[in-house]
């Protein structure tokens, strides 16, 4: 039990929040949360998903959206959880996923459009990949 109190970093890996629409209240939009906000970071909070959502150029946030988790691709299979983007276009949960089967992630805009990743993820660090090694996250 120890162990599990040092590693989680204030106590707050399962109970630190989640992101809202509307709130202003993250940071660092496009940046890896993962770098600080982790068991052993300098974040607050250690999250579970994070990530930053573009508008269709990648030329600013998209506010508001919703980040939908689903068992198979394209929206298929069952949907695991939906988050919501908060006002600056970031998306962030304490609250534990499980990433031993592979989700597939979808974002639907306020409007209502939905955009849907073809490849797994096995975890919730968006911004590891997405603006390093592959394209920002967009939707129209």
């Amino acid at each position: 039990m120890a162990m599990m109190i040092d590693a989680c970093k204030h106590g707050r890996c399962e109970d630190g929040g989640a992101s809202v629409h509307g709130s202003t209240d993250s940071h660092n939009q496009g940046r890896n949360c993962m770098d600080c906000h982790r068991p052993d970071g300098e974040g607050e909070t250690c999250w579970q998903v994070a990530g930053t959502v573009f508008n269709s150029d990648g030329s600013g946030v998209l506010p508001n959206a919703t980040l939908l988790l689903f068992t198979d691709t394209n929206g298929q299979g069952s949907l695991v959880r939906a988050l919501e983007y908060d006002g600056l276009g970031n998306v962030y949960t304490s609250q534990q996923i499980d990433f031993s089967h592979v989700l597939y992630p979808a974002v639907r805009t306020p409007a209502g459009d939905t955009v849907f990743m073809s490849e797994p993820i096995r975890d919730g660090a968006c911004n590891r990949c997405h603006g390093v090694s592959t394209a920002r996250i967009t939707a129209p």
